[in-house]
């Protein structure tokens, strides 16, 4: 692969270097993470409790920096460790064609975010109507569209500029030679329009609807005497401020490009990395502006840190500790059978409650789910516990019945009984 001048146009500080990998690293685990648990936080237990047509956008959006992160920000990262191309001719094609795919689905599905929530406050009725179906067909047709205009750029990149594949030292990117006289005439006024209408027109309605979004919600607000609900709202309007802050200077330089002007190196890579902010910034959004999605995480930590509390558990034999009257931790078999017994009724009102309750709501909340995980579990725990009980205090009893594939952990928590009781762990009375 052909490369320009590394002298002249290199990284040589290892202060700079050190920073932009660090820099790239922080944002490409934070985006693969960050866009990942959007996607199944969405798709399977309704995270983001906005309009439906708002989540579907989202969900794209999450797609494109995915896109993003793992076809142009890695092997950026690893040409900064190697200061060379390292993954490949056939990667310096891709990292081209999904930078202008993701890329330029990423400035429509913004323009698309904020026009469509400007209708839904301005026009509730009309819009009250819209599922994640209209979502879904409005995503298909934006990228439709995208398709569509990035064919050209396909046949000139594959059957014109093909050879002309160069690794760039300015920003450690793959870019083809479209100044080269092999490309053809048409190219340069067909990529010029796509610029305006792709690029400069999507960023004037992003800026336009974003400052009508909020005027329309002040004035909305103001006629109910109540205040603003910044949690729809503000996710919307930082969207695109950070959008418009990370992309636009990148745009303005380009468009500088294109009219002959060439801009100094540190302007050029500067701005080409501030892009790269725009793909895990959508994360950090929705944590700070949407409650529901910041329960949601909650949620998931606790129940990851339930299960490394539970792999620490002390056991004796092959049964958990509980604890007793008295707050100390006991075996079971210290414990009277009816205390479990009324655990058990316990539980059991309890999950019949939390099911009636989920009867009279749309659908299961991620709290909801969690919830009726840990009745389960506890309730067969203590259902366990009874058993167990009643077999090894009444022995003669038909309530101690067990089945055949029972008998031997039931052996085995006699034994379990008789080390606990040689290890001076006596019954206590509750």
């Amino acid at each position: 692969m052909l490369t320009n001048n590394r002298t002249l146009y290199g990284i040589h500080s290892d202060g700079e270097r050190h920073f932009l990998i660090f820099y790239n690293t922080f944002i490409a685990l934070t985006s693969l993470i960050g866009d990942t648990v959007i996607l199944i936080g969405t798709v399977r237990y309704r995270a983001i409790k906005l309009h439906d047509i708002v989540v579907v956008i989202t969900q794209n959006l999450a797609v494109c920096d995915l896109l993003l992160t793992v076809f142009r920000i890695t092997p950026q990262t690893a040409a900064l460790l190697a200061d060379t191309w390292v993954v490949g001719v056939f990667m310096g094609h891709a990292q081209n064609a999904v930078n202008y795919l993701a890329g330029s689905g990423t400035i429509s599905l913004t323009c698309a975010l904020t026009s469509v929530k400007l209708l839904i406050v301005k026009y509730p009725l009309k819009t009250g109507t819209w599922s994640d179906k209209t979502g879904y067909k409005l995503c298909a047709a934006l990228w439709g569209v995208l398709i569509a205009s990035w064919l050209p750029w396909l046949v000139v990149n594959m059957f014109y500029v093909r050879e002309t594949l160069y690794f760039t030292y300015r920003t450690y990117l793959c870019s083809y030679n479209y100044f080269s006289p092999l490309t053809p005439p048409w190219f340069t006024v067909y990529a010029s329009v796509g610029f305006l209408l792709g690029t400069i027109l999507p960023f004037f309605v992003v800026m336009m609807t974003s400052l009508l979004l909020l005027v329309v919600a002040c004035r909305a607000a103001s006629r109910q005497r109540q205040r603003v609900r910044w949690q729809g709202f503000g996710t919307v309007v930082l969207t695109a401020v950070v959008f418009c802050v990370s992309l636009l200077p990148w745009n303005v330089v380009y468009a500088a490009f294109l009219t002959g002007m060439i801009p100094s190196l540190t302007v050029l890579r500067s701005t080409i990395f501030l892009t790269n902010l725009n793909v895990n910034a959508n994360f950090f959004i929705y944590l700070i502006t949407v409650k529901s999605f910041k329960e949601f995480l909650k949620n998931v930590v606790r129940s990851f840190a339930s299960r490394g509390r539970r792999k620490k558990t002390r056991k004796v034999g092959p049964i958990h500790l509980v604890k007793n009257s008295q707050g100390k931790k006991a075996h079971p078999l210290c414990v009277r059978p009816t205390i479990c017994s009324q655990m058990v009724d316990k539980l059991t009102q309890e999950y019949d409650a939390l099911i009636a309750q989920q009867s009279n709501q749309v659908a299961p909340t991620p709290e909801w789910h969690y919830k009726k995980r840990y009745l389960e579990k506890e309730k067969e725990k203590f259902e366990e516990y009874a058993h167990l009980l009643n077999t090894l205090l009444y022995p003669d009893s038909e309530e101690s019945l067990m089945s055949p594939q029972s008998f031997g952990r039931a052996t085995a928590n006699r034994m379990s009984y008789k080390r606990a009781v040689q290890k001076n762990v006596t019954p206590v009375n509750v």
